[in-house]
């Protein structure tokens, strides 16, 4: 189809014929998009339909016309603006996130978020704890309705805290929606922390029925493994128990809430590669040595001897491990799909595998899947930071 063609059909026909659109057949028609994006006049679903083709065939002509759509009168528009111009031109849109996540249009505060967790789940997760912060129930509920873009796993912790500290009612029946749309594992330990905390009862009393729920749920699709519900709720009640207990002289106060071990992005910045072969199951063997080697040369200088510091752990077969002993020299990580359990002296840099019994206290802990680059692979990981209880 030609430009002229395209240019005396009707509206309606147009949406339809930019939905089909192939990349080849919507680089003719590239003036008469330019026409729609500009005209005032031009209907804004039309407008819509134009910025998603764009971007479905990632063709990024109109980007910076897009970036002036950003503050369009039609919430719409500026929605879609957001989408293809973010996508687009990530490192320029992740500079100006924080001001679009300022603006009062619910369309555009999901758009913003959805395009920022598509690129930098980080920077999505600061904005959200920006908006909390504020206080303010317009800026909270906003926060909520962005984590619904995100990956729960990733928002867990903020909706936890904002849950124990928010004395609204819709903010917290929100929260809890969000906890019972999403049944995981990690929920339990969440909810029943949520539970002590509140000292509302009827709020109590709803985190603890979801908390339930999740249990019969993870149950009935096999995910709570060999452990009974009924041991859950005194595993619970011990771990709580645990966390609430003083910590050890020296500890600092920044440190209280937070845990003892941190994972960073040690090798986000570096510029170079590093490839592992995932077909022997000596894999992990291998890469702990390796990683060893990284950590003892580009270790960050540790300025307090509680937190456990930098470690980086691959294995091919393991997304999730847990924290089964934290200390102030060592911790020690047990990965769920493997037989091993690594202990890792932070000061140092020691790896040493071993074969240990379980303990008191169990962190959450998520690995982040290598990302292929070509024929190799890049180690990535990402601040996370992990609570106690």
């Amino acid at each position: 189809m030609d430009v002229d063609s395209f240019n005396h059909l009707p509206a309606d026909e147009k949406i339809c014929q930019l939905g089909l659109i192939s990349k080849s057949s919507l680089e003719h028609i590239l003036v008469g998009l330019l026409s729609i994006v500009q005209s005032p006049a031009s209907p804004p679903d039309l407008v819509v339909a134009t910025y998603r083709a764009l971007l479905r065939n990632q063709n990024p002509s109109l980007v910076d016309l897009a970036r002036k759509h950003f503050n369009h009168a039609d919430s719409r528009i500026a929605a879609a603006a957001i989408e293809y111009a973010g996508k687009l031109s990530p490192e320029w849109f992740v500079r100006v996130s924080g001001k679009l996540l300022q603006k009062r249009s619910r369309a555009v505060y999901r758009a913003a978020v959805k395009t920022l967790n598509r690129l930098s789940p980080d920077a999505a997760i600061s904005a959200i704890r920006a908006m909390i912060a504020s206080n303010q129930t317009k800026q909270l509920g906003n926060a909520i309705n962005c984590m619904i873009f995100l990956d729960f796993s990733v928002v867990r912790e903020i909706a936890t805290e904002l849950a124990v500290n928010t004395r609204d009612d819709e903010i917290f029946g929100a929260i809890m929606l969000l906890f019972q749309n999403n049944p995981e594992l990690e929920n339990l330990k969440c909810l029943f922390r949520i539970e002590k905390n509140q000292k509302n009862p009827a709020w109590s009393d709803l985190a603890r029925h979801i908390r339930h729920e999740n249990t019969s749920v993870l149950n009935e699709r096999d995910l709570l493994g060999r452990t009974d519900p009924a041991a859950i709720e005194t595993n619970l009640a011990r771990d709580y128990t645990i966390s609430q207990q003083p910590l050890a002289a020296g500890t600092s106060q920044k440190g209280q809430r937070t845990i003892l071990c941190q994972f960073t992005d040690l090798l986000r910045n570096l510029k170079f590669l590093i490839e592992f072969y995932l077909a022997e199951n000596r894999a992990l063997a291998l890469a702990i040595p390796l990683l060893a080697v990284l950590i003892f040369f580009l270790y960050p200088v540790v300025s307090e001897p509680t937190r456990m510091g930098t470690a980086v752990i691959y294995s091919p077969r393991a997304e999730i491990a847990h924290v089964k002993e934290c200390r102030q020299d060592y911790a020690i990580i047990e990965l769920r799909s493997d037989s091993s359990r690594i202990k890792i002296r932070p000061l140092s840099g020691q790896f040493i595998c071993e074969n240990l019994a379980n303990q008191n206290v169990e962190v959450e802990l998520v690995l982040y899947r290598i990302s292929r680059k070509g024929d190799a692979m890049a180690v990535c990981t990402r601040i996370k930071r992990i609570l106690q209880s």
